[in-house]
């Protein structure tokens, strides 16, 4: 996850961890940050000035096709609701797990 959103974020100027936020922003998703310095609250509210292309959104929703270790097989018949919680869950976790704070 990390290596895709830092690459997406790029063109962006953006961290990973930015491009994350920002995914979870424009698919809809409820999340809440955690920032222990001034500095990560602040880069935490940045990203609200670019916005994800289509490409970019699909390829992170790409990410919910492959296998994860809480979750070894989504099933493919889920409706689209239930893959878009688990795709917006897969990043959360990401997140939560210091992506993008280097």
């Amino acid at each position: 996850v990390k290596e895709l959103c830092s690459a997406i974020g790029r063109p962006y100027g953006k961290s990973a961890y930015q491009v994350a936020l920002r995914w979870l922003t424009q698919y809809g998703a409820s999340f809440t940050v955690e920032a222990r310095s001034g500095a990560h609250f602040a880069e935490d509210l940045d990203v609200f000035d670019f916005s994800l292309s289509n490409e970019d959104m699909a390829a992170i929703e790409e990410l919910n096709k492959q296998p994860y270790y809480d979750d070894p097989s989504p099933d493919p018949m889920l409706d689209p609701a239930s893959r878009r919680g688990l795709a917006a869950r897969r990043v959360t976790v990401e997140v939560q797990g210091g992506l993008g704070r280097d």
